[in-house]
């Protein structure tokens, strides 16, 4: 408008607009427990913990009015947003000794837990968990925990006020989608003065907004892990520990956040569509207006996978003219499954889903102490995935991989005193760039 080098300092001073925000978070905690053995048995003492908590949170976000109305180029109107919640807890656990020092069995133990929540918001929840722990030997123990959990909506996912944004969208009702008699009918329920015999879809982008919903339900979760702790008293060299776990978690009534797109497929597609149309507003000429996309319990994952940690501590005076100790650290995982909404995602990269999902991560770290120093160097490496966001480019319909990646950091500290150390790090020593997928993510 104004041409190449011709805006002054009052012209900037003109555009330019001044915002301010302002956060407000408030945690209020009172807990107390008892705790102690209720008696013997002949393995050992049946002991326990009975508890009560009570907490508060409560976050009040407040813009200006530039920000509000959506007055600043290039970001979309925000709105104030204030909430409290607040709940009462009484939880009880307990460890129950069944066998002990018997051939085979050197420890045998249950334990458990119980905890009821009252919440504010979505009322009262049970969680519960379940474990039983055997050693047969004094090196090696193995362990399983059936848990049942839940997660309760935040501040913000109950309380948000109508974020603006603008999303890309297709429209079921525009003509060339073919819609069905069906679908047609819904068109006209929404914008009955409109006219959808030949009906064009005229903005390939609607306003939405993200509200916060006061009806969520918790999220609920069940996990079971069984896992083996190898850590023998005496070792070779050192002192070794390994444990290798394997887990299965299921999430269902996630707490999702979906585009308009979804909730636009949801009411024209669905068999029960009467909650996502009521989120479509259109104008008398039945053009999409705007969509509300506030949060709800719409989703559910389910995961499985390894994880395998090694700790190995050498005092190397012990076994080299060396002085100081070698400490190794090594933490594998393996995802050997991640469904999220029927669709799996272990080893992929899709911006969609947050990132990338690794099936093969290990992070080995290295550690000497000498005196008063530490030398640390951590190696993590990242298995290659498969870019989903790309698709399919080759002829016979294989993925587009991103290659594995290794990052290596390294990190010298000096203990000066007791209370002053002195730390100099490097961080990604061999300047390994990240692969990028087709989303830029």
């Amino acid at each position: 408008i104004f041409g190449a080098g011709t805006l002054n300092s009052a012209m900037v001073n003109f555009l330019d607009v001044p915002t301010f925000s302002t956060t407000e978070v408030e945690e209020k905690r009172v807990a107390g427990f008892v705790r102690g053995t209720v008696f013997e048995l002949p393995a050992g003492p049946l002991s326990t913990v009975f508890g009560f908590e009570w907490r508060e949170s409560a976050a009040d976000f407040r813009v200006d009015n530039e920000q509000r109305t959506g007055n600043i180029f290039g970001f979309n109107a925000i709105q104030n947003q204030k909430g409290s919640v607040d709940v009462k807890e009484l939880y009880t656990e307990v460890a129950v000794p069944l066998l002990a020092d018997l051939p085979f069995v050197h420890y045998l133990g249950l334990e458990g837990g119980y905890r009821y929540s009252d919440y504010s918001t979505i009322g009262g929840t049970d969680t519960y968990k379940v474990g039983l722990e055997y050693e047969p030997t004094d090196w090696l123990k193995i362990r399983t925990v059936f848990n049942s959990a839940v997660r309760a909506p935040s501040v913000f996912e109950l309380f948000q006020n109508g974020d603006q944004g603008f999303e890309n969208y297709v429209d079921p009702c525009d003509s060339g989608q073919t819609p069905t008699a069906q679908q047609l009918a819904i068109c006209q329920a929404q914008a009955p003065n409109a006219d959808f015999n030949g009906f064009t879809q005229l903005n390939t982008q609607t306003e939405a907004f993200a509200f916060g919903n006061p009806n969520l339900a918790p999220e609920s979760a069940e996990t079971f892990t069984v896992g083996v702790v190898f850590q023998p008293a005496t070792f070779p060299i050192g002192q070794f520990r390994a444990s290798l776990d394997y887990y299965d978690i299921e999430i269902t009534d996630v707490i999702s956040s979906f585009g308009s797109q979804y909730w636009i497929n949801q009411c024209y597609d669905a068999p029960s569509n009467a909650d996502a149309c009521a989120r479509i507003t259109r104008t008398a000429d039945g053009q999409v207006d705007f969509v509300n996309t506030s949060v709800d319990n719409a989703g559910y994952q389910k995961t499985k996978g390894y994880d395998l940690q090694i700790d190995w501590s050498i005092p190397l005076e012990d076994y080299t003219p060396l002085p100081g100790r070698l400490r190794i650290n090594e933490l594998f995982t393996y995802v050997d499954s991640l469904e999220i909404d029927g669709d799996e995602y272990a080893g992929t990269g899709f911006a969609g889903i947050g990132g990338v999902v690794f099936d093969i991560k290990s992070v080995l770290s290295v550690a000497y102490d000498i005196s008063d120093w530490t030398f640390f160097t951590r190696w993590t490496y990242i298995g290659e995935t498969d870019d989903i966001g790309f698709g399919p480019n080759f002829i016979d319909g294989s993925p587009e991989y991103l290659d594995a990646s290794s990052y290596v950091d390294m990190t010298a500290r000096w203990d000066v005193t007791d209370m002053l150390q002195v730390t100099a790090n490097i961080g990604n020593v061999f300047d390994e760039l990240p692969p990028v997928t087709a989303s830029g993510s």
